[in-house]
C-alpha cells in the first residue's frame, strides 16, 4: 500500500505511480520498445490499442468522482478528457478510467521470474458489488434504441433504476508486463487478472448488492488494463498465458494479492474492521430472506411456479415456529395464529405481493412476454396494449389484490376470526369466478353484490394504509392520493375497487386509464416500470401495516 496524500513509488518493472486523494497515475517506463500494446475495457482508449511510446511512453490514470456522480451527467468520456488535458498527458497515449473510491484503497504487488515482471495496481470500493447475472440498473443496450424510441420504459431506462445514482464503488486493475505478449496470450493474460480478481473477492466474503445471499465477482463498474511493450531487443515474446503456464502463475498472484490488500484496505476504511463488515454482512443477508421468495412467480403464464429457496423456506419455517411458540402474555392466541398463517403464506406457499415480473419486462421492452404476463392479472385484451396500459394494468392490479387479498381477509379475521377470514375467501372467490355481467349474469349477481358488501370497509382502509405507507417511499405524495380517492373513486362501476385505485394513481402521479370505463387520476402522467417498483414498496409497505395494526387488534380484544 502507499501512504496517504500525495507519494509516488517506482514499480519493480520500472513503472512509476503517482497517488494523490484524486487520481493515481500511472506513467510507463521508456524502453526500448517503440510502442505499448493495451487491452482494457477502460472508458478512455480502450479495447485493443497501440500506444506510442516516443517521445514519452504512454500513462494510465485512475480518476476519483463524487460518490454522488451518477454516471451520465457530464458523460465519463468528457470528464476524463478534461482530467488528462488537466494533467498535461497526451490523449492518444493515455489508458483512463474513473472511481469513488478512495485513493487510499491502492494497493500494489509484484511477481518475477526469468527476468519477467508482473506489476498490479489495484483500487478497490465495494459499495457496488454484483454477481455474474445479477439485475441490470440500466437497461438501453444500444444508442440508437434511446435515439428512435419515445417510449416512457425507454427513456427511463437510460438511468439507474428509480432514477437513482447507482452506488458508488469501483475495483479498478492495471496489469504492467515488462516483456511483449503475443496477442492470445494477452487476452488470456486479462481473462486471468479479471479472474484473480473474483477470486479475491471470494476470499473476503464480498456479497451482491442486488441479493446478499448471492457471491459477488466483482463490482458493476470494474474496469481491467493490461499493458506490455510491443518489441523487446531480444525479439522474445510470451506466447501463452493459460492458467498451467508459470506466466499465469505470476499474473494471477500478483493482481490477488493487490486486490485482497485494496479490499481489506476498504473494509476497514468504511467498518474499521473485518469483524463488523461480516456482522454487516450477515444481517443484510437476513433482512433479504425476511422478503420472502419473491418473486415467487413463474416467467410465463402456465409454467410451473418456481420453488422458493431453501433459505427462504428455512426462515418461513422458523417464523412459523416462533409465531406459534410466543408467549401468550405477549401475543394472544389469535394474534399467534395470524402471524403464524402470514409467515406460512409468505414463505411457504404462493406469497402474496410479488415483484411481478412486469417491470422487468417494461424495463428490458420485452413488450411480448410483458402482454402475457399481464392475463395473469387481469381480463383485458392485453395483445395490442404498449408499455404505459401495461404499467397501468399491473399498478391497478396490484391495488386490488392488496385490499382483495390482504387487507380484507386479515380485517375479517380480526372481526370473525378464522371463520371470518375464510367466508370471506369464499364470498370473494365466488365473484371473481362468476361476477361477471353476461349471458350468466343472473347467476354471479348474488355474489358481486355480497363481495361488494365484505368490501365495504376494508376498500376504504387500504386506501387509507397506501397513503400512509407513501410517507415513507421517496416520490410519492400522500396528500395527492387521499385527494384523487375522494375524488375519483365513483367512476369506477365497483362501489370499492376505486377507492384503493384511485388512491394509489394520486399517490404515484400516475393515470390509470382502462379506456370505455374509468380515467382515474386525470392529471398524472402515464405509468412506466419504475412506477411499478415504486407502487410495489408502497403496497409492500401498506400490507405489514394491515399486519401489525390486526394482530394489536387482536391482542385488544382479547384483553377485553
Amino acid at each position: 500500500m502507499m501512504g496517504d496524500g500525495s507519494s509516488s513509488v517506482t514499480l519493480p518493472g520500472g513503472a512509476k505511480v503517482h497517488v494523490d486523494e484524486h487520481r493515481v497515475r500511472v506513467d510507463l517506463p521508456a524502453g526500448e520498445s517503440p510502442s505499448y500494446h493495451a487491452i482494457s475495457s477502460a472508458i478512455h482508449n480502450g479495447g485493443h490499442r497501440t500506444l506510442p511510446a516516443s517521445p514519452l511512453p504512454p500513462s494510465y490514470v485512475n480518476c476519483k468522482v463524487p460518490a454522488t456522480y451518477n454516471g451520465y451527467d457530464p458523460s465519463p468520456e468528457s470528464l476524463l478528457s478534461n482530467f488528462i488535458k488537466k494533467e498535461g498527458l497526451d490523449a492518444d497515449k493515455t489508458v483512463g478510467l474513473l472511481t469513488a473510491a478512495s485513493m487510499k484503497t491502492l494497493a500494489t504487488a509484484s511477481r518475477s521470474s526469468q527476468g519477467v515482471v508482473v506489476d498490479g495496481v489495484v483500487t478497490a470500493g465495494l459499495s457496488n458489488a454484483r454477481s455474474a447475472g445479477a439485475e441490470a440498473d440500466w437497461f438501453v443496450l444500444t444508442d440508437s434504441v434511446e435515439k428512435e424510441d419515445n417510449d416512457a420504459d425507454v427513456g427511463a431506462c437510460n438511468k439507474p433504476e428509480s432514477g437513482s445514482p447507482t452506488p458508488p464503488g469501483t475495483i479498478n486493475t492495471l496489469v504492467i508486463v515488462n516483456t511483449p505478449l503475443t496477442e492470445s496470450a494477452r487476452v488470456e493474460a486479462y481473462a486471468i487478472a479479471v479472474e484473480a480478481k473474483c477470486r479475491a473477492c471470494a476470499d473476503h466474503g464480498v456479497v451482491c448488492g442486488k441479493d446478499p445471499t448471492a457471491p459477488a465477482q466483482g463490482t458493476g463498474t470494474d474496469c481491467c488494463v493490461l499493458l506490455c511493450p510491443a518489441t523487446s531487443a531480444k525479439g522474445a515474446a510470451i506466447q501463452h498465458a493459460g492458467k498451467h503456464t508459470l506466466f499465469a502463475e505470476l499474473v494471477g498472484q500478483a493482481v490477488h494479492e493487490a486486490t485482497s490488500e485494496a479490499i481489506m484496505i476498504n473494509v476497514r476504511h468504511l467498518h474499521g474492521n473485518y469483524a463488523i463488515y461480516t456482522f454487516k454482512r450477515w444481517t443484510r443477508a437476513v433482512l433479504h430472506l425476511l422478503r420472502g421468495a419473491r418473486p415467487c412467480i413463474p416467467p410465463r403464464p402456465m409454467m410451473p411456479v418456481p420453488r422458493a429457496p431453501s433459505s427462504v423456506i428455512g426462515m418461513g419455517a422458523c417464523s412459523v415456529a416462533l409465531a406459534y411458540c410466543c408467549p401468550s402474555n405477549i401475543l394472544s392466541e389469535k394474534a399467534r395464529f395470524l402471524l403464524a398463517a402470514v409467515a406460512w403464506d409468505r414463505y411457504l406457499g404462493e406469497p402474496p405481493l410479488c415483484v411481478h415480473p412486469m417491470a422487468k419486462f417494461l424495463e428490458r421492452m420485452q413488450l411480448d412476454e410483458a402482454r402475457m404476463q399481464l392475463s395473469w392479472l387481469c381480463s383485458r385484451d392485453p395483445s395490442t396494449l404498449g408499455s404505459a396500459a401495461l404499467a397501468g394494468g399491473t399498478l391497478e392490479s396490484l391495488s386490488e389484490n392488496l385490499s382483495d387479498g390482504f387487507v380484507a381477509p386479515l380485517f375479517w379475521y380480526v372481526v370473525l376470526g378464522p371463520m371470518g377470514a375464510l367466508g370471506y375467501r369464499i364470498i370473494n372467490t365466488l365473484d371473481s369466478r362468476v361476477g361477471y355481467r353476461g349471458k350468466f349474469e343472473w347467476f354471479g349477481k348474488p355474489s358481486a353484490r355480497l363481495d361488494d358488501v365484505v368490501n365495504f370497509i376494508p376498500a376504504r382502509i387500504t386506501a387509507l394504509l397506501l397513503a400512509l405507507a407513501a410517507w415513507f417511499v421517496p416520490g410519492c405524495i400522500p396528500s395527492r392520493g387521499l385527494a384523487t380517492a375522494w375524488r375519483d373513486q365513483s367512476r369506477c362501476e365497483s362501489p370499492n375497487a376505486g377507492y384503493p385505485m384511485a388512491c394509489f394513481a394520486g399517490v404515484l402521479g400516475v393515470r390509470l386509464d382502462k379506456p370505455g370505463e374509468y380515467c382515474l387520476g386525470t392529471a398524472g402522467r402515464n405509468p412506466s416500470s419504475a412506477n411499478i417498483r415504486a407502487g410495489h414498496r408502497v403496497a409492500q409497505l401498506a400490507g405489514f401495516m394491515t399486519l401489525i395494526g390486526a394482530v394489536a387488534a387482536c391482542n385488544f380484544i382479547n384483553a377485553r
